[in-house]
């Protein structure tokens, strides 16, 4: 059975190890970064959809008591 060597890109087969260990540690800072971005989009959303959520209860109340209002005025006829 043939070995399968694993593929490993040329830039980093050449590297030293420290390079290599810079290399990698680059990488998770960037990582780090972007997850804190995306958890900052994530907050941002829920602000987001809870001030939604927040209109579309305000629109409702509104829009019965508007309701309400109409009913009453036609009962006053």
């Amino acid at each position: 059975m043939k070995q399968m060597k694993p593929d490993i890109h040329p830039f980093v087969e050449t590297m030293t190890l420290a390079e290599l260990r810079k290399f990698v540690m680059l990488q998770l800072e960037e990582n780090y970064e972007k997850s804190m971005e995306i958890n900052d989009l994530r907050t941002t959303v829920d602000k987001l959809t809870k001030s939604l959520e927040e209109a579309r209860m305000t629109i409702s109340t509104l829009t019965e008591a508007q309701y309400d209002k109409v009913n009453g005025e036609m009962g006053d006829e």
